[in-house]
């Protein structure tokens, strides 16, 4: 029973985590402007230039590195100095890299061509280490509001309640219950009447 409880606390507690990452992800992105999260950042996948690889709507966590540290076949998030996307976060593949301009040439999986803009090193935001899928899917119910009501909420209370009562029964034996409740209550009788008995033979 009590190890029953245990694993399900276990299962919350960890629950209870990623909501307080996604919460931070969201407070972070929405409220501080910024996307730094204990020396990683994790960028939202707007478009499907990227899929299969990376699809749209993902959380990524990507690293800052250093120049020499990249490769060609490496993904990067780097800020666009172009055209329309100009001031936007850009993820895509390293086509090749020109290391005396510290220029590269990149493009997303799933496009035909090339990007026409080589992006300076200056530019580019981190490495590309891998997809949040789980923190993504909650992620993305976190910035609905129905989603925010309807789901979060009710299970932020299940959470805590499953805390309580693992606290209480942790801080208290487990009652015996049925025919084991029964014999020890019988075994405490037969033992305040030997007791007894013992007393009586003394006296006299």
């Amino acid at each position: 029973m009590i190890i029953k409880k245990l694993v399900n606390a276990i299962v919350s507690i960890l629950i209870a985590v990623l909501l307080v990452l996604a919460l931070t992800l969201v407070a972070n992105r929405f409220v501080f402007k910024q996307d730094d999260l204990f020396g990683y950042q994790i960028y939202y996948v707007s478009t499907g230039s990227m899929e299969p690889a990376i699809n749209t709507g993902d959380l990524i966590l990507s690293k800052a590195v250093e120049f020499d540290q990249l490769e060609e076949g490496d993904v990067i998030t780097f800020i666009s100095q172009q055209g329309e996307t100009k001031g936007l976060r850009i993820t895509h593949r390293i086509i090749s890299i020109d290391a005396e301009t510290k220029l590269i040439t990149t493009k997303g999986d799933a496009n035909s061509i090339n990007d026409v803009e080589r992006v300076s090193f200056d530019n580019v935001l981190g490495e590309y280490q891998m997809t949040l899928t789980l923190l993504g899917f909650i992620y993305r119910i976190f910035i609905t509001p129905w989603g925010l009501v309807l789901f979060i909420a009710p299970l932020l209370v299940a959470v805590v309640v499953e805390i309580i009562n693992l606290i209480k029964t942790l801080g208290k034996e487990e009652e015996p219950e049925g025919e084991e409740k029964e014999n020890l209550e019988e075994k405490y009788q037969k033992q305040l009447i030997e007791q007894y008995a013992k007393e009586k033979e003394k006296d006299e």
